[in-house]
């Protein structure tokens, strides 16, 4: 039996290895589950301990690139499918991949199912402080 992969999977896998690349080049310990479809996308292990990390690819709205006010952003999920809790319960780091850029979020900061990461406008996000270096 043949499985193929969605081609959005694509994207997200792609993230997802770039996210664990970019804790691997910080000399972090990156561990990821055995399901394919687990609570987190991988834990890593940083000098504070284990953290636990959901990583998002981030996509631009629909009217970029012609509107002045387009914006990347990056769609959460509100509730855990399987559990009925809040899905930013069950990690600790958001991790947004996208534009060859990184976002590392605290879980407990997260507030809306929509987060506007950079304007193409240059106009500055409540999330800038959380971009990193790649």
């Amino acid at each position: 039996m043949t499985h193929f992969m969605i081609p959005q999977h694509f994207k997200g896998a792609a993230s997802e290895l770039t996210a664990a690349l970019h804790y691997i080049n910080k000399g972090w310990q990156v561990y990821f589950p055995v399901c394919q479809q687990g609570q987190v996308d991988f834990v890593t292990q940083s000098p504070e301990g284990l953290v636990r990390v959901q990583v998002k690819s981030a996509t631009w709205n629909k009217s970029h690139p012609n509107a002045s006010n387009a914006y990347l952003q990056c769609r959460t999920s509100q509730v855990h499918k399987e559990h009925g809790i809040p899905q930013h319960h069950c990690y600790d780091l958001l991790v947004i991949v996208g534009e060859g850029e990184i976002w590392e979020i605290p879980s407990s900061l997260i507030d809306s199912t929509n987060l506007s990461l950079k304007v193409i406008s240059g106009k500055p996000t409540r999330w800038d402080a959380f971009r990193v270096t790649v």
